[in-house]
């Protein structure tokens, strides 16, 4: 499983010279969705974290009800920023410097930040690698589950567009931290606090990673979300929707903040050029046709999908053949 050993980390002990900026982007930003209305159902969860499995290990049914967590998620830049006041974030020059360091290239191109709200809940993730990019193949037109499947099998190698993400937080409150694997799956996990206006720039396409629990032990969940339920800061107060309706309000310092930064960093001036100009590129029959000679070999005798985007039937064939998840155990904490 070596396709999946991360680069080591990098920490920054001092993002912005005034933190009081985020809450004004926050403002600006508008409201902001739940972070799963990537996903359609279980089994689209399933190829991302365990938390769509059962504690056997066993994929859920895709009919089961997908509760919806209070995690919400928007974006403030994707290849330009989105929202005024985000140039000096967008092109952080600590985020760039750390990851020119960690892959070892000058040719680092910013391209999205994105913000994450989480209201107290319990730490129900597993662990988790961030959504992947490949040359023809990415977010923009591709489904998360299928994206991150493909990084997971190591199939796909030749394509990868190397990204580091850089994650600060913003958050007062108690617990909240950040555990990451920076041994790979198999290695010792290690817990992070949460301290604010501090980051880690991470390989995290690689490096599995999941949120503690946020707020105190036993704190009630928000419930009775859906996929149209947003959350927004009006004043100093956070306001949970599902559509018109107000569900909740939140103290500032109960919500839980953290702003990812991604960068591609290309290896070489023939690898950004490739990217640059379109060539060499992914296409979903080559997807297929990769997956379906990679399940032969491994004696998986299978009808190719309807569709590999939404067949559901294959999707939980990959899910099962190219399974990762982090082992649990006793992590190293990290003042």
């Amino acid at each position: 499983m070596r396709h999946l050993l991360p680069r080591a980390p990098i920490f920054i002990e001092r993002v912005l010279d005034d933190p009081s900026v985020i809450h004004e982007l926050i403002q600006r930003g508008g409201r902001y969705p739940t972070v799963q209305r990537y996903l359609k159902n279980l089994t689209e969860m399933a190829a991302l974290s365990d938390a769509g499995r059962s504690s056997d290990g066993r994929q859920l049914s895709a009919s089961s009800p997908m509760i919806i967590a209070p995690w919400f998620r928007g974006d403030w830049a994707l290849e330009t920023p989105l929202i005024d006041g985000l140039e000096p974030l967008f092109q952080h020059r600590g985020f760039r410097s750390a990851a020119s360091d960690m892959f070892e290239s000058d040719l680092v191109e910013p391209f999205q930040v994105y913000l994450n709200l989480t209201t107290p809940m319990p730490r129900v993730d597993p662990g988790h690698i961030d959504v992947p990019s490949f040359r023809g193949f990415d977010r923009r037109s591709e489904p998360v589950w299928l994206l991150v499947t493909m990084m997971k099998s190591g199939l796909f190698e030749r394509y990868y567009i190397p990204t580091v993400t850089a994650v600060a937080w913003y958050y007062e409150g108690e617990a909240g931290g950040f555990r990451y694997y920076p041994a790979g799956p198999e290695g010792e996990p290690v817990d992070l606090a949460c301290r604010s206006n501090t980051a880690i720039v991470g390989d995290n396409d690689r490096m599995f990673h999941a949120v503690d629990r946020v707020g105190r032990r036993g704190a009630p969940i928000l419930g009775g979300l859906s996929l149209e339920s947003s959350i927004a800061l009006d004043g100093d107060r956070y306001i949970v929707r599902d559509g018109e309706r107000t569900l909740a309000e939140f103290d500032m310092h109960e919500v839980r903040i953290s702003v990812s930064w991604k960068a591609r960093v290309f290896l070489s001036g023939e690898e950004k050029a490739l990217f640059d100009e379109g060539r060499d590129l992914l296409t979903l029959e080559k997807v297929e046709s990769t997956f379906m000679d990679a399940l032969r070999e491994r004696g998986i005798d299978t009808d190719p999908p309807e569709d590999l985007r939404t067949d559901e039937r294959f999707m939980r064939i990959l899910n099962d053949a190219f399974h990762v998840t982090p082992r649990r155990r006793r992590p190293q904490p990290v003042a």
